[in-house]
């Protein structure tokens, strides 16, 4: 069984926006949509491999010490979409991590078709 931890492809839908006045502007929705769901459920399907599906706003705000080698130590796969700056991670260690680091090169909702 491979324990995967899949950052990413998750969105927030704001609006419709109102401009009521050169002022005031207000949101009048807010939607949160995954769409890693399909990926997360091909990847449990066989039922061999569990998922930690993560958003890129929880990976980025709420890590703290130590928890992003705890994460590489915990985990067998570690999956970053297109959405996540690599960059902005510093991977000092990258030679010497333990799980398979793989950087989709599609959106999962668009791959499938």
């Amino acid at each position: 069984m491979a324990k995967i931890y899949y950052v990413g492809d998750w969105a927030v839908l704001t609006g419709p926006v109102f401009a009521e006045t050169p002022f005031y502007h207000s949101v009048k929705g807010l939607d949160i949509f995954n769409y890693g769901v399909w990926l997360k459920k091909a990847l449990e399907s066989s039922g061999e491999h569990e998922v930690e599906s993560v958003p890129t706003w929880d990976f980025y705000n709420k890590l703290g010490p130590g928890d992003y080698e705890k994460i590489l130590a915990d985990f067998d796969v570690f999956i970053f979409t297109p959405r996540l700056v690599v960059a902005k991670i510093r991977l000092p260690h990258l030679r010497q991590v333990r799980p398979l680091i793989c950087i989709l090169s599609a959106p999962v909702h668009e791959a499938a078709h």
